[in-house]
């Protein structure tokens, strides 16, 4: 850039996205019985670059009347 007959200059770097190849949940099964019961489900994610030291995942339930998921992945049973 340049102004009043002075300049100045930045270096920039651009670090290339990664593409997320693969996401693997553990336990690949989950059983719960009973309401109020929690387990704990984990994420691995797999990237272009490799495994993802601290990925963002998002948790959601398919059936969140039976079953809720928080963001840690902590799961806990509503109805039984």
């Amino acid at each position: 850039a340049s102004s009043g007959g002075q300049s100045g200059s930045a270096t920039v770097t651009v670090t290339p996205l990664v593409t997320v190849t693969a996401v693997t949940v553990a336990p690949a099964t989950l059983s719960l019985t009973g309401v109020g019961v929690t387990g704990q489900l984990t994420a691995t994610v797999t990237t272009s670059a490799g495994v993802a030291s601290a990925p963002t995942v998002t948790w959601t339930s398919s059936n969140p009347s039976i079953a809720t998921v928080a963001g840690t992945g902590t799961t806990a049973t509503v109805t039984s």
